[in-house]
């Protein structure tokens, strides 16, 4: 449908700066360039999308919390369990504006060690 609508955009183009060749070839070369581009921003936002899938594979992490981690640089559940989840926290904090629940961190600390998040409100990474 979308390539469609471009064609008939184009052949309009042409009909009003004449019917010339190298016109209308330009223009066939711009609405490829677009539509290349599109396919490029669809392919990067599947990938968004699969990592976010895989970190919502996590306990306590849901959509909400898998699309902030992502907006941070964690694309893997992999890359979450070796990080830190107090420097995470600090990170989300930052991003939020300064403003952020503590239970973002008792969420981080239950994903990365396995647990619920309501069990992890006394202690860290380091301590289990």
């Amino acid at each position: 449908m979308w390539l469609w609508t471009a064609q008939r955009k184009v052949a309009a183009r042409s009909q009003r700066m004449g019917k010339g060749w190298p016109v209308s070839a330009f223009l066939w070369l711009q609405v490829r360039n677009e539509w290349l581009l599109r396919g490029e921003r669809m392919t990067r936002h599947s990938e968004r999308s699969e990592a976010i899938k895989r970190l919502e594979t996590l306990r306590n992490i849901g959509p909400a919390t898998a699309e902030k981690l992502y907006s941070i640089g964690i694309e893997t559940p992999e890359q979450l369990i070796r990080s830190n989840p107090e420097i995470l926290y600090e990170k989300l904090r930052h991003k939020a504006g300064g403003k952020l629940d503590k239970c973002v961190l008792y969420q981080l600390r239950g994903a990365v060690l396995d647990i619920p998040w309501p069990e992890c409100k006394g202690f860290s990474k380091d301590s289990s």
